[in-house]
């Protein structure tokens, strides 16, 4: 007898698979407005110098078995589209790899680059695949790199990606300015969760909670002081972390459903027209200062610093964020370290690795040098997703995951290479429907 109790799943449309996950830029204009004509090979001391990036693109050492079934001689990555984005800059310049891994971008102002790689796979190609990797749909990798005129040249490596099972597909956390409202409002925000697995997964005591998180590289408390915390292989140090309802299996998400967890489930209409309705979500995080939505079940605040006394059980903000997912764990069980933290601040935990699901980052874009350029380690997140500055109702917009593929029963599979920064695309919100 199946004793679970249904969630209000919506139903994910059918959609096209998302493929434009990349929008073509420039490396900025010189200050006449276009690219300088030099007279002969001596620069003008007043001509603004430009690099070439040269990129070579091959799979990490522990996929190189992947690599092989594909074809891929040296594991060198061949049709892998490259984004290069300066530090501080929206702007982007994009490359594809030749056959030989290799791609170039010229007229690099000279600064500090963040270089992401996204390889997806071919129907044809994964049919290559053995039974072993079958699950592998795409590569992804990013780094930092400084770039001087007159070149540069870096090797990046890319992990296989797999589809993973309970992922993160959307995520907003924009804050409203609108004249209906005094203050800046951001309690429509929420996370969307899926099962991107073809098996059902009960939700019963998992955890979503809110990495430990430092961007901004200044002032008392520079995010360079805390690299232990920031860049631990070993897992994902929190203070905030909330913990679903149930007694193991209570909440099943099938494959292909999602479940919209809503910081105050309620019809944000009612306070302001340009808000969302959340209340028919699926789950609310519940804080002191909150109406109780009856309907909605409350995730359970166990993290040390403990957010709902004064911000409606909130998760993250819009400057920065980790957000993670993660087996059921006992946070009284695991590893604490006292940081360079204020003194009445609680000592982080650290979710190890083996008991996480998905990761995702993000950090909005300011000036060059401002900001840490990774939030958390590699093997979490390979790259955080740069939040550019917007004008107009930005809070209209979320971060989504795209749909890779469609599966031959109607389920969506979002892509998954642990690479915030081209696993997920800006776009209208949508919670609980995929893009």
């Amino acid at each position: 007898m199946n004793h679970c109790t249904p969630l209000r799943y919506r139903t994910l449309p059918a959609c096209a698979v998302f493929l434009a996950l990349v929008a073509a830029g420039c490396g900025g204009d010189s200050p006449g407005g276009g690219p300088t004509e030099p007279n002969d090979s001596t620069p003008n001391p007043g001509e603004v110098q430009r690099a070439t990036l040269t990129v070579t693109v091959r799979v990490d050492a522990p996929d190189q078995g992947v690599s092989g079934e594909l074809g891929w001689a040296g594991g060198l990555v061949p049709g892998a589209v490259v984004v290069v984005n300066r530090l501080g800059s929206a702007l982007t310049d994009t490359a594809l790899t030749d056959a030989s891994g290799k791609a170039s971008v010229e007229g690099l102002l000279e600064g500090n680059y963040r270089i992401s790689v996204l390889r997806l796979l071919e129907p044809s190609e994964a049919a290559q695949l053995s039974e072993a990797n079958a699950e592998v749909n795409a590569f992804g990798g990013a780094r930092t790199i400084a770039v001087a005129p007159p070149s540069a040249a870096t090797e990046l490596s890319v992990a296989a990606g797999r589809r993973g099972s309970l992922v993160i597909s959307e995520m907003k956390m924009g804050t409203i300015q609108h004249p209906t409202v005094p203050q800046s409002y951001d309690l429509d925000n929420f996370i969307e969760i899926y099962n991107n697995s073809d098996t059902t997964i009960y939700l019963d005591g998992k955890l979503v909670g809110a990495g430990w998180a430092r961007s901004v590289n200044q002032g008392l408390y520079p995010c360079t002081d805390y690299m232990h915390l920031l860049q631990d292989a070993r897992g994902i140090w929190t203070l905030m972390a909330f913990r679903f309802p149930g007694s193991g299996r209570t909440y099943a998400l099938r494959p292909g459903e999602a479940a919209v967890l809503a910081f105050d489930a309620i019809d944000h209409r009612d306070i302001l027209p340009v808000g969302l309705d959340h209340s028919h979500a699926d789950f609310e995080f519940y804080g002191q200062n909150d109406v109780d939505n009856p309907s909605v079940p409350n995730l359970e605040s166990v993290g040390l610093w403990r957010p709902d006394i004064v911000d409606h059980g909130r998760l993250y903000n819009s400057i920065e964020g980790v957000i993670f997912l993660a087996d059921p764990i006992d946070l009284s069980t695991l590893e604490r370290q006292r940081a360079s933290l204020p003194p009445s601040d609680p000592e982080p935990v650290l979710i190890p690795e083996e008991a996480t699901l998905d990761v995702a980052s993000y950090v909005e874009i300011g000036v060059p040098g401002t900001y840490c350029d990774q939030l958390v380690h590699p093997d979490h997140d390979r790259q955080t997703f740069g939040l550019a500055y917007e004008s107009g109702p930005y809070w209209e917009r979320s971060l989504q995951r795209p749909v890779l593929a469609t599966l031959p029963g109607g389920q969506k599979i979002l892509q998954r290479t642990r690479t915030s920064a081209r696993d997920f695309a800006r776009i209208s919100v949508s919670p609980g429907a995929l893009p």
